[in-house]
């Protein structure tokens, strides 16, 4: 499974990748949140990894928020300054998960592993019914 990150603390960086690797996910990077969720319009991903901070919030929620519900790549945001109303408004915009430090990384790995494989049944439980894939990566505007 391929996981595009930007997770600009480095021993963030290394400690999700290594957790990551040993359950056989491809992890990318990118140099800022706008660019990773750029990168995420452009390229499949089966999850976007993104590190926010208030000056980085408006870019994920306006990212995930323009075409909710229509892609099949899990959007996990890292965060540790946003109170619980940018929170819910992640969670409103489509984000899948809000992880807050300390976290273990091997229950991270597993729970997004869990929310990737639940995106792929949903998918291919519309497309078996409709014929169409409605869920697409890379739908973000």
């Amino acid at each position: 499974m391929k996981v595009l990150a930007f997770l600009p603390l480095c021993t963030l960086q290394k400690r999700v990748s290594t957790a990551l690797s040993a359950r056989q996910f491809i992890v990318e990077t990118a140099v800022s949140a706008k660019e990773c969720l750029h990168r995420a319009r452009l390229t499949e991903y089966e999850a976007v990894l993104v590190d926010t901070d208030p000056e980085s919030y408006g870019d994920v929620c306006s990212g995930k928020a323009a075409a909710p519900g229509t892609t099949q790549c899990a959007l996990f945001v890292f965060e540790r300054h946003l109170d619980l109303d940018q929170r819910l408004r992640l969670f409103d915009a489509g984000v899948d998960d809000c992880v807050r430090e300390p976290f273990f990384s091997a229950e991270f790995a597993m729970r997004l592993g869990v929310s990737v494989r639940l995106r792929q049944a949903a998918s291919n439980l519309v497309v078996s019914k409709t014929g169409v894939n409605v869920l697409r990566s890379g739908d973000w505007s």
